[in-house]
């Protein structure tokens, strides 16, 4: 097949209108075109707009993650207390270190080796599905 003569191309710059295989029609202004290859690029507008304020809330909480998650390494928590936190805080999203206590809802706090006995309110009472050791 020989090359294309001028005008027998897309020129970068030109508008166009292309129907593409899927039945999708696009409009756009040609940024490059590869006879070669039949590849044709195109700059379209938005056919989707992002919700910025959404991903910019996405991004935080995950900072957050992960920022929590080098503060219980650095603070020594055990694999154990690493991972009964993780698990809470999948459905219980107000989670949170302190030191090396698992704080859920300001309210109840677990304590190293993290289990059930170590269960308290943040007042000082034990929880009811807890037992109370004199």
């Amino acid at each position: 097949m020989a090359a294309p003569g001028p005008g027998e191309y897309f020129s970068v710059g030109s508008h166009v209108s292309c129907l593409t295989c899927l039945g999708q029609r696009l409009h756009g202004e040609v940024v490059a075109f590869d006879y070669q290859s039949k590849m044709l690029t195109l700059k379209c507008a938005s056919s989707t707009s992002l919700n910025v304020s959404k991903l910019a809330n996405r991004a935080r909480t995950e900072k957050e993650d992960k920022l929590s998650q080098a503060y219980a390494i650095s603070a020594g928590v055990s694999v154990e207390g690493q991972q009964l936190f993780q698990t809470i805080h999948k459905t219980i999203k107000d989670c949170k270190w302190q030191e090396k206590n698992i704080i859920v809802m300001d309210d109840v706090v677990i304590s190293p080796p993290y289990q059930v006995e170590k269960l308290q309110r943040q007042r000082g009472q034990c929880c009811k599905s807890c037992t109370q050791n004199s």
